[in-house]
């Protein structure tokens, strides 16, 4: 009777040691996901003496993009484009940081609107890091550049959107932006562009101008 005793109160124990084990196991794998802290976007204007690293090496991320070009910038471009954009009269650029992290960039042209007879922004370039979308960062630049065109007394802000980037329109719709149309009827206005072979590569026979921005 007493050696019955012993093996039902074994066959409890062991079942429950091996539940024990299992659900201990179970949950050292299953740790509570830490919360880490939202990085703090901010922005500012470039200075293109300044800032010429931060524009190039953003400028190449956008340019290796999906939605830019597909492939990185040429070096001497990244080196010189701040320098460039600094003799353009009216360009002007903005550099959003997560916490201390140059994280995005807008660079914007300054054009004319004949109708309007005013000025305009055309934002030429509007990209984050991939890592860090979805903090507000684009929304925090067009803000900047809303303010800059405002100040210098501009009718509207004018910028591109791929038609196969519905997020980035979302977030330009969002913030005011909508397809460019004159008379409904007429439709919306199409953005179309002709390359331009420089002088020495119209001498190589042959040669191809990559369709860039």
């Amino acid at each position: 009777m007493l050696l019955h005793s012993v093996v039902v109160a074994a066959c409890w124990v062991l079942p429950a040691f091996l539940l024990w084990k299992v659900s201990r196991k179970s949950g050292q794998s299953q740790k509570a996901p830490v919360n880490r802290a939202v990085p703090k976007v901010n922005v500012r204007i470039v200075d293109y003496h300044k800032d010429g690293v931060l524009v190039g090496a953003l400028l190449n991320a956008y340019s290796k993009d999906p939605m830019g070009d597909g492939q990185p910038l040429p070096e001497d471009i990244q080196k010189n484009v701040a320098s460039e954009l600094a003799k353009v009269p009216g360009a002007f650029s903005v550099l959003a940081f997560a916490d201390d992290v140059a994280v995005g960039l807008c660079n914007c042209l300054e054009g004319f609107s004949t109708f309007k007879c005013k000025r305009l922004i055309n934002i030429h370039d509007c990209f984050v890091l991939p890592d860090h979308r979805g903090l507000g960062a684009v929304d925090a630049m067009l803000n900047e550049v809303e303010r800059v065109a405002t100040a210098r007394g501009a009718c509207k802000i004018t910028l591109e959107v791929l038609s196969n980037n519905p997020r980035a329109q979302r977030v330009y719709n969002r913030n005011g932006f909508e397809a460019y149309q004159l008379d409904p009827a007429a439709g919306h206005a199409l953005f179309w562009q002709k390359v331009l072979k420089s002088p020495a590569s119209s001498k190589r026979r042959g040669s191809k101008s990559p369709a860039r921005r």
